[in-house]
């Protein structure tokens, strides 16, 4: 269930127990201006603040206190908060950011591409494709989806090389190394039913070192999306342009991966920071790593 729909159900709750209490008070206040006593009549085209009972008695009569404001304003929070939570928490469920490596102190953008990095240092220039990295959110955890996995995998595994080059804000670049560390494939099945093909993806990781330690990635897309081994599926936030002018998002099931389960296969060797007014990963290496 979407945080969305999760929203708009209590959303509807909230109302149905608010709406029928307004409504009882409401009539309360129209039944209270043709009694006082039980037995005092009132005409309630009569504007007054004071009515004679039976006894002669003089007997004020306080007019209802009408609050249509507060009501308005009930209705309008019970569905306008709602909806601004959802659509907040949309923009702030995933990123596209640069990776940064950081290693004895210095600051290295990961990029991977050497041709591309050397290239721009000739050039002066600044290598493109930088700030192209999809991390999602869930419960302060870092996301990425699987077929996305490599760059930081290779992070991760030190499969990287790096390029001192000074800049302002950084001290270089990390590239590739010539290692496989990551591999994905896509096996299909034969079904339960003829006809019926099922779809297995599998991204394989190993280590730098040891060819032998690996660690799976396994989901099935057809014929249902189905998380099979260190992944999950998670709602995310997808927008998509169907056509010129035309955006469209919505909550969508996506197999995601949690970057802290690749970091613990190659041994917790760094921390993962976020700098949200940059939108920088940083992987920190540990100092005794």
């Amino acid at each position: 269930m979407t945080v969305l729909f999760i929203l708009i159900v209590a959303s509807s709750i909230i109302l149905s127990i608010a709406l029928p209490y307004f409504m009882k008070k409401r009539t309360a206040q129209k039944n209270d201006a043709y009694s006082i006593d039980g037995e005092t009549k009132i005409d309630p085209k009569v504007v007054s603040t004071s009515v004679s009972n039976k006894n002669g008695d003089l007997v004020k009569k306080d007019k209802p206190k009408r609050r249509p404001l507060i009501s308005v304003i009930l209705v309008l929070s019970i569905i306008v908060v709602p909806i601004f939570i959802a659509f907040n928490g949309c923009e702030s469920d995933y990123s596209t950011v640069t990776f940064a490596l950081v290693k004895n102190g210095k600051n290295y953008i990961y990029s991977p591409n050497e041709y591309m990095v050397n290239k721009a240092i000739t050039q002066s220039e600044v290598p493109t494709g930088l700030n192209s990295n999809v991390i999602y959110f869930i419960d302060d955890q870092v996301y990425l989806s699987p077929n996305n996995l490599e760059r930081a995998i290779n992070i991760l595994s030190g499969n990287y090389k790096t390029i001192d080059h000074k800049e302002l804000s950084y001290d270089g670049y990390a590239v590739n190394d010539s290692l496989e560390v990551y591999n994905s494939k896509v096996q299909n099945k034969a079904g339960e039913k003829i006809g019926e093909v099922e779809a297995i993806n599998v991204v394989t990781i190993s280590s730098k070192t040891n060819n032998n330690q690996t660690m799976t990635v396994k989901w099935k897309t057809l014929p249902e999306l189905i998380a099979i081994e260190n992944c999950s599926i998670e709602s995310i936030w997808e927008v998509t342009h169907p056509y010129p002018g035309k955006t469209v998002g919505n909550w969508e099931d996506a197999i995601l991966v949690n970057l802290n389960t690749i970091n613990s296969f190659y041994g917790n060797s760094f921390e993962l920071v976020f700098d949200e007014e940059s939108s920088v990963l940083y992987f920190k290496m540990l100092s005794n790593h």
